[in-house]
């Protein structure tokens, strides 16, 4: 497992703070879910390397929503074809049911999926 983490561009701020947060909790998380260590990489050519190196055969992602990172893979993606590793993009069920709500922030979101959330 690696984790892709582009380095924020934006200025310090308690959002970027957060997310940094949240990410280390993740790599955390998941290096003592597979007892193992997981690396991270702020560029795609340093996944390419690892996938080289260890003789990967598939990659298994996360699919990212449309927007930059989305936009970042795509050179990804046909590097992994051209050298005939097969990709698997998926995204979690309860994602791409409630993913078309989220247009206009939080609060419209809540409104509509909200009961449905709490139906579960």
């Amino acid at each position: 497992m690696v984790f892709f983490h582009r380095t924020a561009s934006d200025a310090p701020s308690p959002r970027r703070h957060w997310r940094e947060v949240a990410f280390q909790d993740a790599v955390k998380r998941a290096e003592s879910h597979f007892s193992q260590p997981c690396p991270m990489v702020q560029e795609i050519r340093d996944i390419q390397k690892i996938i080289a190196d260890q003789q990967i055969e598939q990659v298994v992602m996360m699919k990212p929503m449309i927007g930059p990172l989305d936009d970042a893979l795509q050179p990804f993606r046909q590097h992994l074809e051209t050298q005939g590793i097969a990709f698997h993009a998926w995204r979690r069920e309860e994602d791409a049911q409630y993913f078309p709500y989220a247009r206009s922030g939080f609060f419209p979101f809540w409104k509509k999926v909200g009961q449905q959330l709490a139906q579960r």
